[in-house]
């Protein structure tokens, strides 16, 4: 009997730390962020990456379940912005995001944040056939230039007066510079360097090594959903500072 009593009370504790474990709702970006993250599958709630790990730890440690959801980006900070999800992997400090969503304490520092997820500078990628070298004037750049919908940087070049022409995914801008062979395309390096490792982009485009801006990703809280506590979100970007601290093998730039 004394057996069995044990049995039911260690049944009972296991169920009650189940019980405790809160979900909590994860976006990223469909367009592959590899290593950091991206998709197993044509599955969008099939996401992995180093990042994925890192966060399913941590959240884990927190009490809650993440569940990720891999959507374009603007639907991403979309569903953010009303709550529907409750974290997004991961965006740029700006004033206006920060009116809907949590950043680190010193986001406002961008790439000298102590809270940062990763770095990655956005490239130029041209056809092959262009021999443009970026030497950091944007005015330079050639046109069009394709940048996707809702990045930061889209909404700062479009800002100082450039003509952008806006896409929801990289591999669309990148399918039209394959057909026009003209123009351009910003992406993120580390975007960069895995689609031109496929055959049907690297045989026909490149890019340039000198960024055209290196950006700092946080990891963003949506002020309008189930919110962690400052304390758990304090704990979650000292736990990705000490990640970063530990790892010498990231992308650093």
């Amino acid at each position: 009997m004394k057996f069995y009593a044990c049995v039911l009370i260690l049944l009972s504790c296991i169920s009650c730390q189940i019980k405790a474990q809160e979900n909590i709702s994860v976006c990223t970006d469909d367009d592959d962020w590899f290593p950091y993250v991206y998709l197993k599958s044509s599955n969008s709630h099939h996401v992995e990456g180093i990042v994925i790990s890192l966060t399913d730890g941590i959240f884990a440690q927190l009490g809650f379940k993440a569940h990720y959801h891999a959507l374009p980006w603007l639907r991403c900070m979309e569903q953010l912005r009303k709550g529907r999800m409750d974290v997004v992997i991961a965006g740029t400090y700006t004033a206006e995001r920060a009116k809907y969503a949590h950043f680190p304490s010193d986001a406002e520092k961008l790439v000298n944040s102590q809270y940062i997820l990763a770095r990655d500078p956005f490239v130029v990628i041209t056809h092959k056939n262009n021999r443009f070298i970026y030497r950091g004037n944007d005015a330079e750049i050639p046109a069009p230039i394709r940048s996707q919908h809702g990045y930061n940087i889209t909404n700062e070049l479009t800002k100082s007066g450039l003509d952008i022409k806006k896409y929801y995914s990289n591999q669309s801008a990148l399918e039209d510079l394959l057909r026009s062979q003209r123009g351009s395309v910003l992406i993120n390096r580390m975007s960069a360097d895995n689609i031109l490792s496929e055959p049907k982009y690297g045989n026909y485009l490149h890019y340039n090594s000198t960024p055209v801006k290196i950006v700092p990703y946080f990891i963003m809280f949506s002020k309008n959903s189930i919110n962690l506590s400052e304390k758990q979100r304090d704990t979650f970007y000292n736990e990705i500072k000490h990640w970063r601290e530990r790892k010498k093998n990231y992308y650093r730039y």
